[in-house]
């Protein structure tokens, strides 16, 4: 049977008066809420380079030799064949294996950061890339990665002199002509003589000394002293 207008105002009355809750009132069931998995940690860098270097070995047709010194591969000795997808050009051939471990060299953007100053092709039919490191448009001094490409078109020597770290200032201290004017007087020469070259580098001692130390932009300024004093 229908149950009138006035019936249901009573057992809404009756509803509320002893406590039950009205139907506007009952709370929602709650869906359970989904399991998530917890995000790993970011791994740290010495856990990059081991997974890195364990990649490098097992990638290697041949028993694979690492030198590690302030987080740069200073040496490797492999067999990493070279991707097909990398073509005929010895550049990129080079630059495919170091991007695939970019990791252990400080690099971000291969094509970016490394310039290409020299390939040789041996008698043997061995392709010998020369590189240097840009900071942007900026070379860093004695900077190098030279890889060696057999001619069954694997890697098979990658010898690397880079900075562990580039954190340079954007625009120098001093300006050219200033740079030039200390030159002069670091040289203990007068005014004739000439600036034949004068350019902004990256200078990082410790590609030299192989300890971890920090970069700086300064100027290098080459002088044409034809009178000694």
């Amino acid at each position: 049977s229908r149950v009138s207008a006035e019936d249901a105002r009573r057992i809404l009355s009756s509803a509320l008066s002893t406590g039950i809750p009205a139907p506007s009132e009952v709370t929602p069931l709650l869906r359970p809420t989904p399991t998530v998995a917890p995000t790993p940690p970011p791994k740290d860098q010495s856990e990059r380079e081991s997974e890195l270097i364990s990649n490098l070995v097992k990638a290697s047709k041949t028993p694979a030799k690492v030198r590690m010194e302030n987080g740069i591969a200073r040496t490797v000795r492999a067999t990493l064949p070279v991707p097909a997808s990398a073509g005929d050009k010895p550049e990129d051939k080079a630059r495919a294996i170091l991007e695939e471990y970019r990791g252990l060299y400080g690099l971000g953007n291969v094509k970016a950061e490394l310039a290409v100053t020299d390939v040789v092709r041996t008698n043997e039919g061995k392709e010998i890339v020369s590189f240097q490191r840009m900071a942007g448009n900026v070379p860093i001094f004695a900077s190098s990665v030279v890889v060696h490409i057999s001619p069954g078109n694997a890697v098979t020597y990658i010898g690397a002199g880079l900075p562990s770290r580039v954190d340079v200032a954007a625009e120098p201290r001093l300006s050219k002509e200033e740079a030039v004017l200390r030159a002069r007087n670091a040289a203990q020469v007068g005014d004739a003589a000439q600036a034949l070259d004068t350019g902004l580098v990256v200078f990082n001692e410790g590609i030299i000394t192989g300890e971890s130390t920090r970069s700086v932009l300064t100027w290098m300024v080459t002088l044409d002293i034809s009178d000694p004093p």
